[in-house]
């Protein structure tokens, strides 16, 4: 059983969410998903972009309107291609340059990072063990 990774991206264009499940091992791109801004919510978005009244306020505003999109768009892309949900391991979100490849990369670098997390423990471990076991006999 493989781990599907899903990956949602706003990008600088702001006219959607791109949506994308995949796997690494072995390498599978399972569904995608591109979903348009209803007008209103791009409209709070854009307005964020120049300085104005309430920034704090309205950015919240947007930020839960947004949420509520993505995690409906997540639910759809799920349901819509009968992903197994126990097998989904992250699902990842970044508002870099709209491109499905950059989207596809950016997901691939967080399989690496968690491998060399998981690496990192056991070598702090090991130092830890090492450098107690040097001062005892020390």
């Amino acid at each position: 059983m493989s781990a599907i990774y899903i990956g949602v991206m706003t990008g600088t264009s702001m006219d959607g969410l791109d949506l994308v499940a995949a796997s690494f091992d072995p390498l599978k791109i399972h569904a995608t998903l591109t979903l348009k801004f209803e007008e209103d919510l791009r409209d709070q978005l854009m307005a964020l972009s120049l300085p104005d009244d309430n920034e704090i306020d309205r950015m919240a505003v947007a930020h839960v309107s947004l949420g509520k999109m993505i995690g409906n768009g997540v639910n759809q892309l799920i349901e819509d291609n009968q992903l197994d949900r126990s097998q989904i391991k992250l699902v990842m979100r970044t508002s870099l340059p709209n491109s499905p490849i950059f989207l596809w990369f950016t997901i691939f670098a967080v399989v690496i990072w968690q491998q060399m997390v998981k690496v990192r423990h056991w070598f702090l471990r090991f130092i830890k063990c090492y450098f107690s076991t040097t001062v005892s006999i020390g």
